[in-house]
């Protein structure tokens, strides 16, 4: 016997079963116990104190040490997005302006996210792993980036210590929003909440509204 639609949904309703749960778990999985292990490994090398060393090599260590962290980030980065079976990622590709460090393309189901279906066929992912906060610079940086490529949703992955997005930067994300270009900043404070059981996808979707909204409530 099959079910049509409306007693398929009754069915969810009458069980207490979250459809959008079980949407968002069907479209994406991720190695938790990795990402977890990822994250020690950031915040370990970054609480080494370049001042341990002698002061003419403090500034060949924070090189070094910048570029560890951009590794570790990127890997982490990469266990979300390859966890999502609606997104196909490539690394680190050149087009004939800029490298990227991750290009998105968006699989015909993911038209299922209003996040992806307004973004069209693909998006941005850039890495800035830093021990400051946000910039606004790589706000405008990528805003100038999208266009180029034909984009219109660019994701920020920074490991910079978790605080609310300056209102400043906030302004920043508002401008380009209402030009159709989407920058969402994803940090440590949402790598903990997919920690803490939450859904990378939900997750992400959260950020964009709350990006695009530019609300006091946008962490990273």
């Amino acid at each position: 016997m099959t079910m049509d639609l409306v007693a398929y949904l009754k069915e969810l309703r009458d069980n207490n079963i979250d459809l959008s749960a079980e949407i968002y778990a069907y479209h994406c999985k991720v190695d938790v116990a990795r990402v977890d292990s990822l994250k020690k490994r950031i915040i370990e090398v970054r609480k080494i104190d370049a001042k341990t060393h002698k002061l003419k090599r403090r500034k060949a260590f924070k090189g070094k040490q910048a570029r560890h962290l951009g590794l570790l980030l990127e890997r982490l980065m990469r266990l979300f997005v390859d966890g999502c079976n609606c997104i196909s990622v490539g690394s680190n590709v050149r087009s004939t302006s800029a490298e990227i460090d991750f290009l998105l393309q968006f699989k015909p189901e993911a038209t299922t996210f209003p996040m992806f279906r307004d973004a069209g066929t693909h998006g941005i992912g850039e890495v800035k792993c830093v021990n400051g906060a946000l910039k606004t610079e790589w706000i405008h940086e990528l805003a100038g980036l999208l266009p180029s490529h034909g984009a219109s949703l660019a994701i920020i992955f920074t490991a910079a210590p978790s605080k609310p997005v300056s209102s400043f930067n906030r302004s920043a994300i508002a401008t380009h929003a209402a030009g159709g270009k989407k920058i969402v900043p994803f940090g440590m404070a949402q790598v903990e909440r997919v920690l803490g059981g939450e859904n990378f996808l939900a997750v992400l979707a959260d950020q964009y509204v709350q990006a695009t909204a530019h609300t006091t409530k946008l962490v990273i």
